[in-house]
């Protein structure tokens, strides 16, 4: 673990297994932000790639400060461990203010200029931001580089992760997420921000969520709202989540079956919150 950390800066983790292609657009996209002028730090978990993604990405560390940290994972088909690599992720981490973003989650142009806006005005919050859904095919490293206009012109596609929706289902939420009774039901490990206390205050993700599709995010949300750390929903702060690869619907249902019971286990009165949400 670093032994000393700074506060002008970011660091951003990232979770991947074989998604090389997709990680340098992530990059391409932290190259493009706009009006964000501090520190960043990229600290991307490697759950055990056949890929090399250290030769993949190497060209961005000429303008980026990049940590690739490979695990071993010690028996096949064990590789979705979101919620361990991204601990491993911030406890290496080098800046008081932590960013999450997945490795299909492109940010937008304004991405980083808004959670710092955000986070370093006041304390005790997390940043959320929401998720538009577009074809990776459509999706270029040059595009991304060199216009983002031409971006938020591609169509919206369905997801599996958002359970074949056009549209980021939380967003009736997140408008109203001041006055949300369960706030921390929005928040999807993909695009969230918070100070790096914080998340160790709230003792970090439960890694017994590992191996299984959804709500290790929000379980961490919940405690964090324990701590009383308010949700902020930061509309400039949007990803695009690039469709193509990763897990099926049936795959992550088969995973969400198991892990919404076990988050149910750990935050009182869940299961009838999201029963009354029609979920």
């Amino acid at each position: 673990m670093a032994t000393s950390f700074q506060s002008d800066g970011i660091s951003i983790i990232i979770p991947t297994y074989n998604r090389s292609s997709m990680l340098r657009k992530i990059l391409c996209g932290l190259l493009a932000q706009k009006g964000y002028h501090k520190a960043l730090q990229v600290i991307i978990v490697d759950n055990g790639s056949t890929e090399n993604i250290t030769a993949a990405i190497s060209e961005f560390r000429k303008h980026l400060v990049i940590a690739v940290i490979r695990r071993k994972i010690p028996k096949p088909k064990e590789n979705f461990r979101p919620g361990s690599a991204r601990n491993i992720g911030v406890l290496n981490s080098r800046y008081d203010y932590i960013l999450f973003l997945d490795s299909d989650c492109i940010p937008s142009e304004y991405f980083l200029r808004t959670h710092w806006r955000e986070l370093s005005s006041r304390c005790k919050i997390a940043t959320i931001g929401h998720r538009v859904f577009i074809d990776e095919c459509k999706c270029s490293e040059e595009m991304i580089l060199h216009s983002s206009k031409s971006l938020s012109m591609i169509e919206f596609v369905r997801s599996a992760s958002n359970y074949l929706e056009y549209i980021d289902r939380r967003i009736p939420e997140l408008i109203d997420i001041s006055r949300h009774p369960a706030p921390y039901n929005c928040f999807h490990g993909c695009n969230v921000g918070m100070r790096r206390a914080d998340f160790f205050k709230a003792g970090m993700f439960d890694i017994s969520f590992d191996g299984h599709w959804g709500y290790e995010d929000i379980e961490l949300g919940y405690r964090l709202y324990l701590l009383g750390i308010e949700f902020v929903y930061l509309y400039d702060a949007f990803v695009y989540h690039i469709e193509g690869e990763g897990l099926s619907l049936t795959e992550r249902l088969i995973g969400r079956n198991r892990n919404f019971a076990l988050a149910c286990k750990k935050i009182p009165n869940y299961f009838l919150f999201r029963k009354h949400l029609g979920r």
